[in-house]
């Protein structure tokens, strides 16, 4: 019944109206883990799928990485692919008229921007719960229910096999840096906590001047 002509007509239907795909060397990743899970399956995922007092630790770790972490970097994606969409947009209606010699030496700044900072704002948000939800897939192996990545190398430093933790560890520390506008440290309120908490944060403003347009302020 699947593939009859009208129910693949439905799907495909709902799929260009609401389907989102990542792009193919951004599903690499998870291909990857994919694979270190079925080929050949190791002896860690046996163990926990043969025991039904684990098994939910199994799904935790699996659909936590394939289902919520690849979920939500997919609306990472789908949001920042309209941002980008929006602000070549907006140049591009800006370059049809010639306000630089309206303007001469001044300064104009333009408002109204609700949706670009909109999309901004979900794409800050989602990034965060991204992380989160990768760091309660990781916590899972540990057979343990944890959900925050700002502190999930104080969580891996409690845990064994160092084998595993160790290398974790390393690579936390080597990106945490790139996410501080989603994990706020030190007394430092991050963006996303901004915007979770707050007000209500830009995305920029749009400042038009007789040498060009220019985004400025804004998370």
């Amino acid at each position: 019944m699947f593939f009859n002509s009208e129910i693949q007509a439905c799907r495909n239907g709902i799929q260009e109206i609401a389907g989102y795909e990542l792009p193919g060397n951004e599903q690499e990743v998870f291909l990857v883990f994919h694979g270190h899970i079925t080929n050949p399956q190791p002896n860690y995922i046996t163990a926990l799928r043969s025991d039904p007092k684990k098994e939910h630790w199994y799904h935790l770790l699996v659909n936590g990485v394939l289902g919520n972490t690849q979920s939500f970097f997919a609306c990472i994606r789908y949001h920042l692919d309209n941002l980008k969409k929006i602000e070549s947009d907006i140049i591009k209606s800006i370059e049809q008229r010639n306000y630089k010699e309206t303007l001469g030496n001044s300064t104009m700044a333009l408002g109204n921007t609700r949706i670009w900072d909109f999309e901004y704002q979900a794409c800050v948000l989602a990034y965060r719960r991204c992380l989160d939800q990768f760091a309660g897939a990781l916590a899972a192996f540990f057979k343990n229910k944890y959900s925050s990545f700002r502190t999930l190398r104080d969580f891996l430093e409690r845990r064994k096999p160092q084998e595993v933790t160790i290398p974790l560890i390393e690579v936390h520390k080597k990106h945490t840096k790139n996410f501080e506008f989603v994990l706020s440290e030190g007394g430092v309120t991050s963006v996303r906590d901004r915007i979770a908490q707050y007000e209500f944060v830009q995305a920029g403003t749009i400042n038009l001047r007789s040498r060009g347009l220019v985004f400025v302020g804004g998370g």
